[in-house]
């Protein structure tokens, strides 16, 4: 069979590559958490994501603002909230990316550390159509990222070898997996405005693009 994208596979991580999840869900439902437990603490967007990105989200409760079981739980439930009655805008470009891949031959999964529910539901408003395979945060722990068991999966379900998948994130678990498991990796920036994050990926991944359209030409244009 023959294929007129260079890899066969497009694996894309959801939030943050694929949709705008974190200004249109959780840095809104975090400011209003914090408004309750912790109202003297107020991080501007970029903060809130490069407190994700290192030492993490939990440490960051845990760890810097003593958040307790209770608290925690507060936390999940408004998260939850938001989650459940927003559907995050995709990033322009990215449907044409997905149409092209489908019609060049090629497959689409998507590898996240986000619910199914909600890739169904972002997947189905912004593209009207579903990924080939979805590897969500439900799956449990030997399914996310980094591990590379979902990588493996892909090669026994549709015949692929790894050098044959690019995976697209935007953060270091998809890089550590797609590293492991021999797999091409694109960094995604195009929707992170932390310098942190953008130097960490400038300087671990071979390839970054600050737009959709520069992968569009990657996978599709010699």
């Amino acid at each position: 069979m023959s294929f007129t994208t260079k890899f066969p596979v497009l694996i894309l991580d959801h939030d943050d590559t694929t949709v705008a999840s974190t200004p249109a869900v959780n840095y809104p439902s975090w400011l209003e958490i914090l408004s309750t437990l912790r109202p003297e603490h107020k991080p501007s967007y970029t903060e809130f994501v490069d407190y994700c990105f290192e030492p993490g989200f939990e440490p960051y409760c845990r760890e810097i603002l003593g958040f307790s079981d209770a608290e925690m739980a507060h936390e999940l439930a408004v998260w939850q909230r938001f989650a459940d009655s927003t559907v995050p805008d995709a990033f322009d470009g990215i449907r044409r990316i997905i149409e092209r891949q489908r019609a060049a031959g090629g497959i689409v999964c998507v590898v996240s550390h986000s619910h199914e529910r909600f890739i169904v539901r972002d997947w189905k408003e912004n593209f009207g159509t579903l990924p080939d395979k979805i590897y969500s945060w439900d799956m449990g722990k030997e399914w996310r990222k980094p591990s590379v068991r979902p990588i493996e999966d892909i090669v026994e379900t549709f015949g692929f070898s790894p050098s044959q998948m690019l995976m697209v994130d935007d953060l270091r678990p998809g890089y550590d997996m797609a590293r492991a498991a021999g797999v091409a990796f694109v960094g995604a920036l195009w929707g992170q405005p932390s310098e942190k994050i953008r130097c960490f990926m400038r300087k671990n991944c071979k390839t970054c693009f600050d737009s959709t359209e520069m992968l569009e030409d990657f996978l599709f244009n010699e």
